[in-house]
C-alpha cells in the first residue's frame, strides 16, 4: 500500500486565495490592500476605509487553509471623496 504524501500549501496558492476573496467580499473596498505571503506567513498593506474593512481583512486572510499567520499593516485611510459627473 502507498503511503498518501501531505504537501504544504504553496505562498502562490495562499496569497491568489486571499486577493480572490478580499477582492470578491461584498462591502469590502479592497483595490488598495496587497497581499504579500512567505513561509505561509500573510502581510496585508495598503489603505482600507474603515477599522471594521481592517479587522474583516484579517480575518478574510487568516480564513484561508494553509496560513499560518497575518500581519496586518493595513491602514485607516477613510472613503475616498468621489466627485459628481
Amino acid at each position: 500500500m502507498t503511503e498518501l504524501q501531505i504537501y504544504p500549501v504553496s505562498d502562490l496558492r495562499i496569497r491568489v486565495e486571499v486577493q480572490e476573496k478580499l477582492h470578491t467580499a461584498v462591502g469590502l473596498e479592497a483595490s488598495h490592500v496587497q497581499v504579500v505571503v512567505d513561509h505561509c506567513e500573510v502581510r496585508l498593506a495598503g489603505v482600507v476605509w474603515t477599522p471594521e474593512d481592517r479587522s474583516w481583512a484579517e480575518d478574510i486572510a487568516d480564513g484561508v487553509e494553509g496560513v499560518r499567520s497575518v500581519r496586518n499593516n493595513l491602514v485607516v485611510g477613510g472613503r475616498p471623496n468621489i466627485l459628481p459627473t
